[in-house]
């Protein structure tokens, strides 16, 4: 079973950091594909959004520690 990790009293979920590091590398790299035009060779950027923050998601996910 996961446990919670307490900051300052508030309980949150162990997926939270994870997410946030991911989020953060989507930000970014959204810039960059805006910047290059890569997203006027997509008919729906919100639905490859959504895949490549799965994607960072998963590789974050993948070379995340693994609890002992």
């Amino acid at each position: 079973m996961l446990n919670e990790w307490s900051l300052f009293g508030f309980l949150l979920p162990p997926l939270l950091v994870p997410l946030l590091l991911a989020g953060v590398l989507h930000f970014l790299s959204r810039r960059l594909w805006s910047r290059i035009g890569l997203y006027r060779w997509f008919w729906h950027p919100s639905l490859v959004d959504m895949a490549f923050f799965a994607l960072w998601l998963w590789v974050v996910m993948a070379l995340w520690p693994a609890p002992v």
